[in-house]
């Protein structure tokens, strides 16, 4: 039988026998009530009766109307306190016909009222002799009432006192019985079903239930024995994966976690080794804060919260380590369900130290050409140590709609920052006037700026500081990215939401045997190399490639093959353009050491070494500039140290420059 029509059954027959009890005990209790009603009527009525004769006797001395309304009050009184025909009460049918034969007998005693004559005086006499044994006789059937109704309700309270102590013994039997059939039915079978998921949370994949029964827990438990199995295997098969994954990801030389919506790792690659010197099987089940610092934790917080709130989210960072600059891009990527709700978030963050360098530098650069030219490409703005505009070139006209004479001397905030961020802006501002740090100093970020018009328009800022004076003041370049903002939402509308690890990373991504053949390659490799999914399993290496980027890989794989690790980088022409790229070889170690192939990680580094020549050649441009005028120039750094003055030959002639030292002239 079915373990929920047991205990359905049990439920039912307890709750018709405990309704029952509570009835019966109710039913006395009324009964009881009744009783005690009864007495108390037959009591009244018996006063009653008493007054009734009191004032007949009164009446046949005096014939007073008084004592007749009286005695009518008292008579309607007594017939209020009998209990109604139909209620079985020894003596209650007498007194009730007694009492409506009285009214028609005082009556004609009224009629006769105080006549003196001797027929009247006789007929008095005996309508009084009449009522008053009338009247008697209702005293004496009250009285039974009374005896009856007293008898009654000492019977009552006797079988309600039997039912009260009845009814909590029996439904004690009730929850006995019932508690000893879950105990048997129920709660011994959860122990085992309890234990066995106690055994495999601790990964004993090996336990069994083994409950032969044919009710809902017999079935909980014949499942449970089965998924225990099929449990096994995919842990089994989950092993293997994240062993390949690891493989993987320990290799690209990228930090890679996953962060629990708890704020816990669950995932972190070798790199952090590398990087932090932290053992990756440490950082399980420790937060961020724990792992890396309440500094780092800080920093990051608000990129985690619109991670977990569905967003992905892309940004670089700056720290300073030990005396050095590093720059860091980083990935958050939620890790959403089937249902919406985000439980992680993949970590991914690059050191893009190289690059930034370059940037900057190419900054810098342009900078100085920028100095000798009359006017800048983007919206330059300058701010004292007070906030207000000390600077507005024309490309700030352009862009915002302020002629430069409306706007020198006014606080930028009333004239470029959005009213609901003009209270941040100006304390932010105010602790980088003192320190010279701010959330924007030497970022690019993307900000929202007030136009002339009231509108806001989309802005990429770059702020640098320069400390004059005991104050640092602030200039920053401005560019309108309103076509690019649209470029990037239409962009994004177009993308997945998730990708896999691998499909993410900036990188080409394979992964060879011993014989060359490719066994895995990522999304973007097989886009750039044009190779579907389902060829890929016919491709090799130096097909993938090409026989001119094999070339310049040959030696390097033969040294991977070899056990080798393998870092290079290398220059191809594609087209009319030369593409630079980063290639890691890294072998792939069996169990006992052996090579059974190896992973291939190629970075496009074009960009970067882009960066680089230009940079060179705006050097190289502004040095052929200033060689051919006939002025001396030189740069002059913030020691007041020559950095860098013209080779022309003329000038060289006229003065002999040895040093530019410190001097009341150059001082101010």
């Amino acid at each position: 039988m079915k373990l929920r029509i047991q205990l359905l059954a049990s439920v039912v027959a307890s709750t018709v026998l405990s309704v029952g009890a509570v009835f019966a005990v109710l039913d006395a209790a009324r009964q009881e009530q009744r009783a005690g009603q009864a007495q108390a009527s037959a009591q009244g009525a018996t006063h009653r009766v008493l007054g009734l004769m009191a004032l007949t006797q009164e009446y046949a001395r005096h014939a007073e109307a008084r004592a007749a309304e009286q005695w009518h009050d008292r008579h309607r009184a007594l017939l209020a306190l009998l209990p109604p025909a139909g209620v079985a009460s020894e003596g209650a049918d007498e007194l009730r016909a007694i009492a409506r034969d009285l009214p028609a007998l005082y009556s004609r005693l009224q009629e006769i009222g105080a006549r003196e004559d001797a027929l009247s005086v006789r007929r008095r006499e005996l309508l009084v002799d009449q009522l008053l044994a009338s009247s008697q006789a209702m005293s004496d059937h009250a009285a039974q009432c009374y005896e009856h109704a007293a008898l009654s309700r000492a019977e009552a309270e006797q079988r309600f006192l039997h039912l009260a102590l009845a009814a909590p013994l029996l439904l004690l039997a009730l929850l006995m019985t019932l508690a000893l059939l879950v105990q048997r039915r129920v709660v011994l079978p959860l122990k085992l079903l309890h234990e066995a998921t106690a055994a495999v949370a601790g990964g004993d994949m090996q336990v069994r239930v083994g409950l032969l029964r044919n009710d809902e827990i017999g079935e909980v438990a014949r499942r449970f024995d089965a998924m225990t199995a099929q449990l096994a295997l995919r842990s089994e098969q989950l092993r293997r994966s994240e062993k390949q994954m690891r493989a993987v990801t320990d290799n690209i030389p990228a930090l890679i976690a996953y962060v629990g919506r708890d704020g816990l790792f669950r995932y972190a690659n070798a790199h952090y080794r590398t990087v932090y010197g932290i053992e990756p099987e440490e950082m399980i089940g420790r937060s961020i804060e724990q792992t890396l610092g309440p500094e780092t934790a800080r920093r990051v917080q608000p990129q985690f919260d619109a991670a977990l709130a569905g967003q992905r989210q892309t940004f670089e960072r700056h720290a300073n380590e030990h005396g050095i600059d590093r720059y860091v891009q980083a990935e958050n990527l939620p890790d959403i369900e089937a249902d919406g709700t985000v439980s992680g978030i993949y970590v991914m963050v690059f050191d893009i130290t190289a690059r930034k360098r370059a940037e900057l530098a190419q900054v810098h650069s342009e900078e100085r050409v920028r100095s000798i030219l009359t006017h800048a490409p983007d919206a330059f703005v300058s701010l004292n140590r007070e906030g207000r505009i000390s600077e507005w070139n024309r490309q700030a006209e352009a862009v915002f709609g302020w002629r430069r004479d409306e706007v020198l001397g006014r606080p930028l905030a009333e004239v470029l920052i959005p009213p609901a961020q003009r209270q941040a802006h100006n304390a932010g501002f105010a602790r980088f006037a003192v320190s010279g740090q701010g959330s924007v100093v030497n970022q690019r970020v993307e900000l929202q700026a007030l136009h002339k018009n009231g509108g806001e328009i989309p802005i990429e800022l770059s702020v640098s500081a320069l400390k004059e004076g005991g104050a640092w003041t602030a200039n920053a370049f401005l560019r309108d990215i309103s076509e690019r903002r649209q470029a990037e939402q239409t962009l994004r509308a177009g993308e997945q939401r998730l990708r896999s690890l691998t499909d993410s990373l900036p990188a080409m991504v394979g992964y060879f045997d011993r014989d060359e053949r490719c066994l895995y390659a990522n999304e973007l490799g097989m886009k750039i190399q044009g190779v579907k999914p389902e060829d890929l399993a016919s491709q090799t290496f130096r097909s993938g490639i090409g026989d001119e980027a094999y070339a310049l890989h040959a030696e390097h794989v033969q040294a991977v093959l070899g056990g080798q690790r393998r870092y290079f980088e290398g220059q191809l022409r594609r087209g009319t353009r030369d593409v630079f790229f980063q290639v890691h070889l890294v072998p792939a170690l069996d169990a006992l050491g052996g090579v059974q192939g190896f992973y291939a990680m190629t970075f496009d580094v074009t960009p970067v070494r882009r960066a680089q020549l230009a940079q060179q050649r705006s050097e190289e441009r502004l040095r052929q500039i200033t060689d051919s005028l006939p002025v001396l120039i030189s740069y002059i750094n913030s020691q007041l140290k020559s950095a860098e003055f013209t080779r022309n030959s003329d000038v060289t002639k006229t003065f002999e420059i040895v040093r530019i030292s410190r001097s009341p002239a150059f001082g101010r």
